[in-house]
Protein backbone atom coordinates (compact mmCIF):
# COMPACT_ATOMS: atom_id res chain seq x y z
CA UNK A 1 0.00 0.00 0.00
CA UNK A 2 2.62 2.71 1.04
CA UNK A 3 4.87 1.73 -2.39
CA UNK A 4 1.23 2.45 -4.40
CA UNK A 5 1.15 5.34 -2.70
CA UNK A 6 4.27 6.74 -3.68
CA UNK A 7 4.08 5.81 -6.75
CA UNK A 8 1.16 8.02 -7.11
CA UNK A 9 2.57 10.88 -5.80
CA UNK A 10 5.50 10.52 -8.14
CA UNK A 11 3.18 10.40 -11.69
CA UNK A 12 1.60 13.39 -9.52
CA UNK A 13 4.32 15.57 -9.41
CA UNK A 14 5.34 14.64 -12.96
CA UNK A 15 1.52 15.58 -14.24
CA UNK A 16 1.70 18.90 -12.40
CA UNK A 17 4.62 19.63 -13.53
CA UNK A 18 3.53 19.15 -16.79
CA UNK A 19 1.01 21.85 -16.68
CA UNK A 20 2.24 24.26 -14.49
CA UNK A 21 3.21 26.96 -16.97
CA UNK A 22 4.66 30.20 -16.22
CA UNK A 23 6.30 30.63 -12.44
CA UNK A 24 6.71 34.07 -11.04
CA UNK A 25 9.21 34.47 -8.16
CA UNK A 26 9.69 37.93 -6.39
CA UNK A 27 12.33 39.13 -3.41
CA UNK A 28 10.95 42.63 -2.28
CA UNK A 29 13.05 44.87 -0.44
CA UNK A 30 10.72 47.94 0.10
CA UNK A 31 6.76 47.75 -0.52
CA UNK A 32 4.60 50.11 -0.35
CA UNK A 33 0.09 50.48 -0.89
CA UNK A 34 -1.04 48.43 -3.44
CA UNK A 35 -1.99 50.45 -6.83
CA UNK A 36 -5.18 50.02 -8.28
CA UNK A 37 -5.56 46.78 -11.25
CA UNK A 38 -5.80 49.41 -13.79
CA UNK A 39 -2.36 51.83 -12.66
CA UNK A 40 -0.14 52.00 -15.55
CA UNK A 41 3.36 49.61 -14.96
CA UNK A 42 5.81 51.15 -17.46
CA UNK A 43 8.18 48.57 -18.78
CA UNK A 44 11.94 49.23 -19.83
CA UNK A 45 13.78 46.92 -21.49
CA UNK A 46 17.31 49.10 -21.16
CA UNK A 47 18.83 50.86 -18.00
CA UNK A 48 19.56 53.99 -19.03
CA UNK A 49 15.45 54.22 -19.90
CA UNK A 50 15.65 54.30 -16.50
CA UNK A 51 14.51 57.65 -14.78
CA UNK A 52 17.36 58.56 -11.54
CA UNK A 53 15.08 59.17 -9.41
CA UNK A 54 13.79 55.73 -9.37
CA UNK A 55 13.82 53.08 -6.50
CA UNK A 56 14.13 49.08 -6.45
CA UNK A 57 12.03 48.02 -4.57
CA UNK A 58 12.47 44.06 -5.60
CA UNK A 59 14.10 41.64 -8.16
CA UNK A 60 11.78 39.50 -10.16
CA UNK A 61 12.17 36.42 -12.34
CA UNK A 62 9.04 34.34 -14.35
CA UNK A 63 10.58 31.04 -15.37
CA UNK A 64 8.32 27.69 -16.97
CA UNK A 65 7.18 26.13 -14.60
CA UNK A 66 7.49 22.84 -16.03
CA UNK A 67 6.83 20.30 -19.30
CA UNK A 68 4.03 22.15 -20.47
CA UNK A 69 1.29 23.92 -22.27
CA UNK A 70 2.54 27.55 -23.59
CA UNK A 71 -0.68 29.53 -23.16
CA UNK A 72 -0.36 32.30 -21.03
CA UNK A 73 3.21 32.01 -21.04
CA UNK A 74 4.25 34.05 -23.92
CA UNK A 75 6.06 37.62 -23.87
CA UNK A 76 3.20 39.29 -23.13
CA UNK A 77 1.19 37.12 -21.34
CA UNK A 78 3.76 36.94 -18.92
CA UNK A 79 4.63 40.87 -18.85
CA UNK A 80 1.01 41.59 -18.19
CA UNK A 81 1.61 38.82 -15.33
CA UNK A 82 4.52 40.60 -13.98
CA UNK A 83 2.59 43.58 -13.86
CA UNK A 84 0.34 42.36 -11.56
CA UNK A 85 3.52 41.34 -9.22
CA UNK A 86 4.75 44.94 -9.47
CA UNK A 87 1.51 46.62 -8.26
CA UNK A 88 1.10 44.39 -5.11
CA UNK A 89 4.07 45.99 -3.95
CA UNK A 90 3.09 49.47 -4.58
CA UNK A 91 5.55 50.29 -8.12
CA UNK A 92 4.68 51.51 -10.86
CA UNK A 93 7.73 50.31 -13.76
CA UNK A 94 10.04 46.85 -14.14
CA UNK A 95 12.98 46.39 -15.37
CA UNK A 96 13.71 43.87 -17.99
CA UNK A 97 17.48 42.46 -17.13
CA UNK A 98 17.02 39.14 -19.29
CA UNK A 99 14.68 37.43 -21.48
CA UNK A 100 14.74 34.24 -23.16
CA UNK A 101 12.63 33.19 -25.60
CA UNK A 102 10.84 30.91 -25.68
CA UNK A 103 12.10 26.92 -28.07
CA UNK A 104 9.06 25.05 -28.70
CA UNK A 105 8.16 22.41 -27.67
CA UNK A 106 10.95 21.25 -24.75
CA UNK A 107 10.51 25.19 -23.52
CA UNK A 108 7.43 26.45 -24.70
CA UNK A 109 7.53 29.99 -22.10
CA UNK A 110 9.90 32.42 -22.28
CA UNK A 111 11.80 33.63 -19.35
CA UNK A 112 12.58 37.08 -17.99
CA UNK A 113 14.03 38.28 -14.99
CA UNK A 114 14.73 41.96 -13.63
CA UNK A 115 14.05 44.84 -11.14
CA UNK A 116 10.41 46.01 -9.87
CA UNK A 117 11.09 49.71 -9.80
CA UNK A 118 9.12 52.94 -7.99
CA UNK A 119 9.58 55.93 -10.48
CA UNK A 120 8.95 59.39 -8.02
CA UNK A 121 7.73 61.45 -10.91
CA UNK A 122 4.35 60.30 -12.03
CA UNK A 123 4.77 61.64 -15.92
CA UNK A 124 6.83 59.21 -16.87
CA UNK A 125 4.02 56.59 -16.25
CA UNK A 126 1.77 55.38 -18.96
CA UNK A 127 4.04 54.92 -21.80
CA UNK A 128 4.31 51.21 -21.89
CA UNK A 129 7.06 50.11 -24.60
CA UNK A 130 5.98 46.29 -23.81
CA UNK A 131 6.95 44.88 -27.43
CA UNK A 132 8.39 41.72 -27.49
CA UNK A 133 11.03 43.25 -29.41
CA UNK A 134 11.93 45.04 -27.04
CA UNK A 135 13.01 42.40 -24.96
CA UNK A 136 15.43 39.99 -27.08
CA UNK A 137 18.12 40.72 -24.35
CA UNK A 138 19.67 37.15 -24.80
CA UNK A 139 20.09 34.20 -27.03
CA UNK A 140 17.41 31.80 -26.58
CA UNK A 141 18.79 28.68 -24.74
CA UNK A 142 19.51 25.98 -27.08
CA UNK A 143 20.64 23.10 -24.37
CA UNK A 144 19.80 19.21 -25.78
CA UNK A 145 16.63 18.22 -25.53
CA UNK A 146 17.57 14.26 -25.46
CA UNK A 147 20.40 12.17 -24.12
CA UNK A 148 21.80 8.77 -24.32
CA UNK A 149 23.77 6.84 -22.08
CA UNK A 150 25.62 3.96 -21.34
CA UNK A 151 27.39 3.28 -18.22
CA UNK A 152 30.03 0.18 -16.09
CA UNK A 153 31.47 0.50 -12.91
CA UNK A 154 31.92 -0.81 -9.18
CA UNK A 155 28.66 -1.73 -7.61
CA UNK A 156 27.65 -2.75 -3.71
CA UNK A 157 25.13 -4.55 -2.47
CA UNK A 158 23.89 -2.64 1.15
CA UNK A 159 21.99 -5.61 2.45
CA UNK A 160 24.02 -6.59 6.08
CA UNK A 161 25.44 -10.16 6.41
CA UNK A 162 27.82 -11.65 9.23
CA UNK A 163 31.18 -10.21 9.41
CA UNK A 164 32.62 -13.62 9.60
CA UNK A 165 30.90 -15.28 6.27
CA UNK A 166 33.47 -14.06 3.68
CA UNK A 167 31.32 -15.90 0.83
CA UNK A 168 27.89 -13.85 1.74
CA UNK A 169 30.48 -10.72 2.31
CA UNK A 170 31.82 -11.29 -1.65
CA UNK A 171 28.61 -11.61 -3.30
CA UNK A 172 27.69 -8.14 -2.44
CA UNK A 173 30.20 -6.76 -4.39
CA UNK A 174 30.04 -6.77 -8.11
CA UNK A 175 29.54 -4.83 -11.44
CA UNK A 176 26.78 -2.51 -12.31
CA UNK A 177 26.00 -1.23 -15.30
CA UNK A 178 23.52 1.21 -17.18
CA UNK A 179 21.20 2.33 -20.09
CA UNK A 180 19.09 5.28 -19.84
CA UNK A 181 17.04 7.85 -22.52
CA UNK A 182 16.40 11.20 -20.99
CA UNK A 183 13.68 13.82 -22.49
CA UNK A 184 14.24 17.70 -21.29
CA UNK A 185 11.16 19.09 -21.63
CA UNK A 186 13.00 21.99 -21.39
CA UNK A 187 15.94 23.23 -19.81
CA UNK A 188 15.87 22.01 -16.42
CA UNK A 189 13.06 19.53 -16.21
CA UNK A 190 13.06 16.27 -18.10
CA UNK A 191 12.11 12.56 -17.33
CA UNK A 192 14.38 9.34 -17.81
CA UNK A 193 13.70 5.64 -18.90
CA UNK A 194 16.08 3.50 -17.03
CA UNK A 195 17.39 0.02 -17.15
CA UNK A 196 20.02 -1.06 -14.41
CA UNK A 197 21.76 -4.31 -13.66
CA UNK A 198 23.71 -5.25 -10.70
CA UNK A 199 25.89 -8.47 -11.40
CA UNK A 200 28.35 -10.48 -9.15
CA UNK A 201 29.89 -14.38 -9.32
CA UNK A 202 32.01 -15.99 -6.53
CA UNK A 203 33.51 -19.26 -6.10
CA UNK A 204 34.11 -21.05 -3.03
CA UNK A 205 34.76 -25.21 -2.16
CA UNK A 206 33.02 -25.94 -5.63
CA UNK A 207 29.87 -24.14 -5.54
CA UNK A 208 29.31 -21.28 -7.92
CA UNK A 209 27.09 -18.66 -6.58
CA UNK A 210 25.81 -15.97 -9.50
CA UNK A 211 23.61 -12.98 -7.94
CA UNK A 212 21.30 -10.34 -11.06
CA UNK A 213 19.48 -7.84 -9.94
CA UNK A 214 17.68 -5.45 -12.44
CA UNK A 215 15.66 -2.00 -12.16
CA UNK A 216 13.50 -1.07 -15.25
CA UNK A 217 11.81 2.24 -13.78
CA UNK A 218 10.87 6.21 -14.81
CA UNK A 219 12.82 9.33 -12.83
CA UNK A 220 11.99 12.95 -13.31
CA UNK A 221 15.29 14.79 -13.47
CA UNK A 222 16.28 18.26 -12.61
CA UNK A 223 19.38 19.54 -14.87
CA UNK A 224 21.77 22.17 -13.62
CA UNK A 225 23.97 23.65 -15.91
CA UNK A 226 27.55 24.35 -13.39
CA UNK A 227 29.25 25.40 -16.05
CA UNK A 228 27.78 27.34 -19.35
CA UNK A 229 28.04 24.58 -22.16
CA UNK A 230 30.40 22.22 -20.66
CA UNK A 231 29.18 20.89 -17.05
CA UNK A 232 25.53 19.45 -16.21
CA UNK A 233 24.78 18.22 -13.03
CA UNK A 234 21.31 16.07 -13.51
CA UNK A 235 19.29 14.95 -10.20
CA UNK A 236 16.52 12.33 -10.65
CA UNK A 237 14.46 10.47 -8.69
CA UNK A 238 12.02 7.62 -9.75
CA UNK A 239 10.36 4.33 -9.23
CA UNK A 240 9.67 1.48 -10.99
CA UNK A 241 9.80 -2.65 -11.48
CA UNK A 242 13.14 -4.42 -9.72
CA UNK A 243 13.81 -8.11 -9.30
CA UNK A 244 16.78 -10.19 -7.95
CA UNK A 245 17.59 -13.77 -8.52
CA UNK A 246 20.49 -15.64 -7.29
CA UNK A 247 21.52 -19.34 -8.49
CA UNK A 248 24.04 -21.63 -6.53
CA UNK A 249 25.46 -24.46 -8.62
CA UNK A 250 27.91 -26.98 -8.61
CA UNK A 251 28.58 -30.07 -10.69
CA UNK A 252 25.43 -31.91 -9.87
CA UNK A 253 22.65 -29.35 -9.32
CA UNK A 254 21.56 -25.93 -8.48
CA UNK A 255 19.24 -24.01 -6.53
CA UNK A 256 17.93 -20.96 -7.42
CA UNK A 257 15.93 -18.01 -5.78
CA UNK A 258 14.09 -15.09 -7.52
CA UNK A 259 11.99 -12.63 -6.58
CA UNK A 260 10.38 -9.25 -7.22
CA UNK A 261 9.00 -5.65 -6.37
CA UNK A 262 8.82 -2.00 -6.81
CA UNK A 263 12.09 -0.07 -6.43
CA UNK A 264 13.20 3.27 -5.88
CA UNK A 265 16.41 4.94 -7.43
CA UNK A 266 17.92 8.23 -7.11
CA UNK A 267 21.01 9.35 -9.16
CA UNK A 268 23.28 12.48 -9.46
CA UNK A 269 24.78 12.39 -13.48
CA UNK A 270 28.11 14.45 -13.64
CA UNK A 271 28.39 15.17 -17.47
CA UNK A 272 31.50 16.86 -18.82
CA UNK A 273 30.87 18.00 -22.82
CA UNK A 274 33.68 17.07 -24.88
CA UNK A 275 32.15 18.54 -27.65
CA UNK A 276 27.86 19.67 -28.44
CA UNK A 277 26.76 16.12 -28.58
CA UNK A 278 29.42 13.96 -26.55
CA UNK A 279 29.89 14.20 -23.08
CA UNK A 280 31.63 12.02 -20.58
CA UNK A 281 29.74 10.92 -17.35
CA UNK A 282 30.21 9.91 -13.41
CA UNK A 283 27.23 8.47 -12.08
CA UNK A 284 26.66 7.71 -7.84
CA UNK A 285 23.31 5.95 -7.79
CA UNK A 286 21.52 4.33 -4.77
CA UNK A 287 18.72 1.38 -5.82
CA UNK A 288 16.76 0.20 -3.27
CA UNK A 289 13.49 -2.65 -2.64
CA UNK A 290 12.35 -5.17 -0.63
CA UNK A 291 11.26 -8.20 -1.99
CA UNK A 292 8.32 -10.12 0.48
CA UNK A 293 8.52 -13.91 -1.22
CA UNK A 294 10.60 -15.79 -3.75
CA UNK A 295 10.40 -18.60 -5.29
CA UNK A 296 13.22 -21.25 -4.57
CA UNK A 297 14.00 -24.15 -7.15
CA UNK A 298 15.87 -26.98 -8.57
CA UNK A 299 15.43 -29.76 -10.81
CA UNK A 300 13.07 -31.90 -8.55
CA UNK A 301 10.84 -29.00 -7.15
CA UNK A 302 9.68 -25.09 -6.84
CA UNK A 303 7.96 -23.64 -4.12
CA UNK A 304 6.82 -20.39 -3.37
CA UNK A 305 8.51 -18.67 0.48
CA UNK A 306 7.03 -15.57 1.91
CA UNK A 307 8.44 -13.98 4.49
CA UNK A 308 7.36 -12.58 7.91
CA UNK A 309 6.16 -8.85 7.98
CA UNK A 310 9.22 -6.56 8.24
CA UNK A 311 11.55 -9.25 6.87
CA UNK A 312 12.35 -10.10 2.93
CA UNK A 313 15.79 -9.93 0.91
CA UNK A 314 16.83 -5.95 0.23
CA UNK A 315 17.65 -4.87 -3.06
CA UNK A 316 19.71 -1.88 -1.70
CA UNK A 317 22.75 -0.98 -3.70
CA UNK A 318 25.06 1.87 -4.37
CA UNK A 319 26.73 2.25 -7.76
CA UNK A 320 29.84 4.37 -8.67
CA UNK A 321 29.77 4.24 -12.49
CA UNK A 322 31.58 5.91 -15.62
CA UNK A 323 30.25 6.35 -18.84
CA UNK A 324 29.36 8.29 -22.70
CA UNK A 325 26.76 10.83 -23.36
CA UNK A 326 25.01 11.36 -26.59
CA UNK A 327 22.82 14.98 -26.29
CA UNK A 328 21.48 15.29 -29.00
Amino acid sequence: MKQATLFLILVSMILLSSCAGIRVNTSILKSYPPLPKDEPVEVFAQRSEVPANSEILGLFSAEDGGAGSASKCDSISTIERLKEEVRKVGGNALLITEYVEPVPPRQPCCEISGQILNICDPELIGKDKSSTASYSLSKPRSLPAFRLSASIGPSWRTAKVPSDDKFLRDMKNGLGYDGSFICFFNDKHGLKFLYSVFSSSVDMLGIDAKTRLNNIGLEYVYRAELVQDKLFLNMGVGLGYADYKIRYSDSSDFIEESGSTMGFSYAFDLDYMLNRNLALGLTFSTNSGIVNSIEIRNRQYKETYKFDAGDGIGLGRLNLLFGLRYYF
